[in-house]
């Protein structure tokens, strides 16, 4: 075969689906699928499984946090950034992006696993693609003569075997023996019995591929990080970001121009609007609502305002100054006799109270006008005797007056409410405008003159709001479960970040994800919206111990992560059983767990049946850290660690006990690592609060190393955490977290 040239044209990428099915017979174990650390298998052209919603919702676990801390949630945040930068499939260019995107020579020298590129890469799996370097060729049937089991057998002359190839060209969509520009063979491999080879026993022949160009960067999409075969699983690997197969990948199976029978996002409702029915609907005040609610606790609101949904509320309390207001009924000095009695309104100072303010959340509530100042009218009323009148029947006298004032940072319109389990109205038009329909005084003040000599004035002040009322002319529409359809590519998958409450199992607050879909009936696309409450992540990334051996397979096997995968095959034909692809993935509660059990290392025991075996520590298995294509240091995992860490060893540690009201003296000191001295010693910052951590009363550490003193009587006893920080002469640090126990006096 001839190596790759300039002008190739032909790359590639592999589709996952299940490892199951009537096109998967011969995807078994013993012919290298479905082994340790696989959660499908690749597929044909046309019979790829993809995400068919264009958001997905991921969290932590407070597992995830307590290990990784903000850094590690800011790696994996950055990990799904680079997804959520990616323009529509349609309009990916791929060639913007580079054959190779691995970084950092540190992150091999060091043999770290880089916690974003792990993340990115099981993205892409997560997307519905798998190792395609791996799958350049593979094996589809094996046949052995005479009932042999191993081709080595020497009494086995004419075995046969079928190779297929499953890595796609992202541009003429044909099969391709290039992934990333660069050429791969194959090579026949049969175990034999020998598990060596393999990574599981039950194996016994492979396809396995190999760079014809033994000069080339082999293996460098991101997928190929968890190739049973070539894949590293992340170590030493530092990736800068997708590469042109990576990319080519998401632009052929999320493109708009590739068509599947599809059953919509689990958990997802369609609005179907009825059109056969013309429906009148009324706007309502707005000011009225949020003046209540203002002031009012849900139950209250929920009885005033029938059928508002409230998705959130909280409170706060706010010291506000109520004007003592007073009004009374005088004659100014000079005025006629005749001249009835004026309405004086004034204040003689304020009276400060504690305001409960509700602060609500609304699910349902939409706006028509909406007006952050308020316009109102100032209106003051007084009853009087009309000038003139007979005394024995006076005549009553109504005077009024009005002035336009602004109510500033006073929120006033109308709305509509969205029946529950609704998805709201198409309104077709506007049947009546600027009607006003109403009014709402609040009422200032009010005065009666009750005296002898002018009985019967009665008088008030009140702000008067009015609002525009609308009549709608409307199409009601209604949720209805989805059927599987013929549906677009979603273009691009969006990740969102959302609150979860691990402990709890749910966000703070659901989130109301509305989202369209394009469908095709009879060649004309449709679009189609949906709605879906997501009350738990789609992806919930978790840490875990994951350091035990599967199946006695030796430590050196042990999972950096671990990750699930379901599949929905299309029912194309509905009752025909099982489709062979395409399909969806349909894992919407999926669980990511990186292995937080902290540096593992393999130990060789000389004799494990001898008492005086000498053991010897191998290198760390495996050690989280992260990148950032700099010449900083990385961080390494778990936090409070640092690259320092895996090289220098504090004394004295653990530390003795200190007992209260006992002198303490112990001297901190260090052996290994590149340090240049003299050495200053400090207490560190805790990551989380950000604040200095703190010795027991009585205790105090110098910039020496030394720490010394007593405990103080009266102090609390038990265990006391902080962090030690130790900085060189050329500014390098290293930090422990360390405890220090404080015994009650008198103990022995």
């Amino acid at each position: 075969m001839m190596p790759a040239i300039a002008a190739q044209q032909a790359w590639g990428f592999s589709l996952l689906g299940p490892s199951d099915g009537p096109d998967a017979t011969w995807q078994i174990p013993a012919w290298g699928y479905n082994v340790a650390g696989d959660v499908g298998a690749p597929k044909a052209i046309g019979q790829g499984y993809r995400r068919n919603t264009p958001y997905i919702f991921y969290g932590y676990s407070q597992s995830f946090y307590d290990f990784f801390y903000t850094n590690g949630e800011a790696a994996v945040d950055g990990a799904f950034a680079t997804y959520n930068a990616l323009t529509n499939a349609d309009n990916l260019q791929l060639s913007q992006f580079p054959f190779d995107s691995l970084q950092s020579f540190d992150a091999r020298a060091l043999d770290l696993i880089d916690l974003k590129s792990i993340t990115m890469a099981e993205i892409m799996e997560q997307l519905g693609l798998t190792a395609p370097v791996r799958y350049v060729w593979t094996l589809h049937d094996r046949f052995l003569p005479g009932g042999a089991v191993c081709s080595q057998d020497p009494n086995v002359n004419g075995e046969e075997y079928t190779i297929v190839q499953r890595n796609i060209d992202p541009i003429s969509q044909v099969y391709s023996t290039y992934v990333n520009d660069v050429l791969y063979d194959y090579e026949i491999f049969e175990s034999c019995g020998n598990a060596d080879f393999f990574p599981e026993p039950v194996s016994t022949a492979l396809a396995y591929t190999y760079p014809v160009d033994l000069n080339a960067l082999p293996y460098t999409p991101l997928t190929e990080e968890f190739d049973a075969w070539h894949g590293s699983f992340g170590r030493g690997n530092y990736y800068t970001g997708l590469t042109y197969d990576d990319a080519g990948a998401l632009r052929y199976l999320y493109s708009t121009n590739n068509l599947n029978v599809e059953a919509p996002v689990p958990g997802s409702l369609l609005e179907a609007t009825n059109t056969s029915q013309l429906q009148f609907l009324e706007t309502s005040n707005l000011y009225t609502l949020m003046q209540f609610a203002q002031t009012n606790p849900p139950t209250a609101v929920e009885a005033e305002f029938p059928d508002i949904v409230i998705d959130n509320v909280s409170t706060q309390y706010n010291l506000v100054e109520i004007p003592n207001v007073y009004s009374y009924f005088t004659n100014y000095p000079g005025s006629p006799a005749s001249v009835p009695p004026v309405l004086v309104v004034g204040t003689n100072g304020f009276t400060p109270s504690i305001q409960t303010d509700y602060i609500y959340s609304f699910g349902n509530v939409v706006t028509v006008n909406y007006h952050t100042n308020t316009p109102a009218y100032l209106t003051t009323i007084s009853l009087s005797e009309a000038p003139g009148s007979p005394a024995s029947d006076p005549l009553i006298k109504t005077n009024v007056t009005t002035k336009k004032v602004i109510l500033k940072n006073v929120i006033s319109g109308d709305y509509y409410l969205i029946p529950p389990g609704s998805c709201g109205f198409e309104i077709v038009k506007t049947v009546l405008k600027n009607h006003y329909s109403g009014t709402v005084t609040n009422v200032i003040t009010t005065t009666t003159n009750t005296s002898t000599i002018n009985p019967g004035f009665v008088g008030s002040e009140s702000i008067v709001t009015r609002f525009t009322n609308n009549w709608f002319e409307y199409y009601a529409c209604n949720f209805t479960n989805p059927a599987p359809a013929l549906y677009q590519g979603v273009g691009k998958v969006n990740f969102i970040r959302a609150d979860y409450d691990s402990t709890l199992g749910q966000f703070f607050n659901p989130v109301t994800n509305n989202f369209s879909m394009v469908t095709v009936v009879g060649s004309k696309p449709i679009t189609q919206y949906f709605q879906r409450i997501v009350t738990a992540p789609d992806i919930l990334i978790d840490a875990k111990d994951l350091a035990s051996p599967a199946n006695n397979v030796p430590p050196i096997g042990v999972s950096t992560f671990s990750r699930g995968m379901s599949y929905t095959e299309d029912p194309q034909v509905p009752g025909a059983g099982p489709a062979s692809g395409p399909g969806t993935i349909s894992d919407y509660d999926t669980t990511i767990s990186f292995n937080d059990a902290g540096n593992v290392y393999g130990v060789l025991g000389a004799d494990v049946n001898a008492t005086n075996a000498f053991l010897a520590t191998e290198p760390s298995l495996f050690t989280w850290g992260s990148f950032d294509n700099s010449t900083n240091a990385p961080i390494v995992y778990p936090v409070g660690s640092n690259l320092q860490n895996l090289l220098v060893q504090l004394t004295p540690s653990p530390l003795p006990d200190a007992v209260l009201n006992s002198a303490y003296s112990q001297q901190f000191g260090i052996t290994g690592g590149d340090f240049t001295p003299p050495y200053t010693w400090s207490l560190g910052i805790d990551p989380v609060t950000l604040v200095q951590t703190s010795l027991p009363n009585g205790l105090t550490l110098s910039s020496t190393g030394a720490l010394s003193g007593t405990p103080a009587i009266g102090d609390a006893t038990g265990p006391y955490d902080f962090i030690l920080q130790m900085t060189d002469n050329n500014g390098r640090s290293v930090t422990w977290n360390l405890t220090i126990n404080v015994d009650p006096i008198g103990t022995p």
